[in-house]
């Protein structure tokens, strides 16, 4: 819908128009595809200066699958860190690259020249470790795990009491908690940082 309206330049006695698209339909990409119509209607009772808008969409079993979108495989990064840095690695890159060039028959497509100069930058450079974001907390201390576990069962117990001072009073013993594991697993770091 396209609103129309009308405003004073500052300092002059001229009246410009202004023109705003302010509805919209918002849908997910994969089915933007099965939208057929779509229409505004002015004069119905709401309370902004926004219109109806209805739209005629195909059910999500008739849209065709062509038209979702396809989700992009995820490549392994290279592990680059170090390429620009060392000139003997970039020697070695360089030279096992123009190698499996000129060992590959004549390239017909960018699809094969970029497989080849991707599995050398693999073979030489290797692949970065997908390590995950934040790895589990592993220990072999009893009283580390047990204080951890008491955390994890008082958050839950949090979150499923409706009541807020029942609510208050377990966030407090929360709170010991974690301070209390915070502490041991600092005095634990230190005293094994000495003893190495």
């Amino acid at each position: 819908t396209t609103w129309a309206g009308s405003i004073r330049v500052s300092g002059t006695s001229e009246i410009r128009q202004v023109y705003n698209q302010i509805d919209y339909i918002l849908l997910p990409r994969e089915l933007a595809g099965g939208m057929r119509d779509s229409r505004s209607y002015a004069g119905c009772e709401l309370s902004s200066d926004h219109r109806l808008v209805v739209t005629a969409m195909l059910p999500p079993s008739q849209i065709q699958r062509s038209n979702f979108v396809k989700k992009r495989s995820k490549v392994p990064s290279l592990n680059v860190d170090r390429l620009p840095t060392d000139a003997h690695l970039q020697n070695i890159y360089c030279e096992k690259v123009n190698n499996a060039i000129a060992a590959a028959p004549e390239c017909e497509s960018w699809e094969t020249l970029s497989t080849l100069i991707w599995e050398t930058a693999k073979d030489v450079l290797g692949v970065k470790s997908s390590a995950p974001r934040h790895p589990d907390f592993v220990t072999d201390d009893a009283l580390i795990m047990a204080l951890s576990k008491k955390q994890q069962q008082l958050r839950v117990r949090i979150e499923a009491t409706p009541n807020t001072a029942l609510k208050a009073a377990l966030k407090s013993e929360r709170n010991k908690v974690l301070h209390q594991l915070r502490t041991d697993v600092k005095a634990r770091s230190r005293t094994r940082l000495e003893t190495q």
